[in-house]
């Protein structure tokens, strides 16, 4: 099967083992994502694992991950400042845009951009977002509850939903659909 974009899909129960408790909680019916997408993931992991390096998947890569039914289009990787810059370091031949700090209205950050199998990877190093008038703490890994599901034989860490639901984010991306 392939999206808008022509890419191929795999069935989400074919590339998602939960190795969390909570995880596993969550509904498991079939949900599809882009091929292109676990490859790119499977890539991360590889060179993120040995680092030692604080992050995790968030946005709707991380929903799909664990169970809502989104189609993601590209990965967004949360870290903390320090971790921003060692990823750059670790993919610097897939760098599209180098991390540095960037605000906007709404979000402000250590932000890099890469380029994986074709695939966006957006890279924040200590997040804040403003939502709701105010801006919301800092978000890195150490702030927020993950969960870790297997990708390509790796661990992969991710935000989860009830961290994405605290933070406003799940109900922003499900009105989006």
């Amino acid at each position: 099967m392939k999206d808008n974009a022509g890419r191929s899909h795999l069935g989400f129960m074919k590339s998602f083992v939960p190795t969390d408790s909570d995880s596993s909680r969550q509904t498991r019916e079939r949900h599809l994502i882009p091929a292109d997408i676990l490859r790119a993931l499977g890539i991360l992991a590889e060179k993120i694992e040995p680092s030692e390096t604080s992050w995790a998947i968030t946005g709707s890569t991380s929903l799909a991950l664990q169970g809502i039914d989104v189609i993601p289009n590209d990965i967004d990787v949360l870290t903390n400042e320090t971790g921003a810059y060692r990823i750059a370091r670790l993919f610097t031949d897939q760098v599209v845009s180098p991390t540095s700090f960037k605000k906007s209205e709404k979000y402000e950050s250590h932000f890099g951009r890469l380029e994986i199998e074709g695939i966006r990877i957006e890279v924040m190093g200590n997040l804040r977002v403003f939502r709701g008038g105010r801006w919301l703490p800092i978000m890195t890994p150490e702030t927020r509850k993950l969960v870790t599901v297997s990708v390509g034989g790796h661990n992969v860490p991710v935000v989860s939903i009830e961290s994405q639901k605290e933070s406003g984010y799940l109900e922003e991306r499900l009105k989006k659909t």
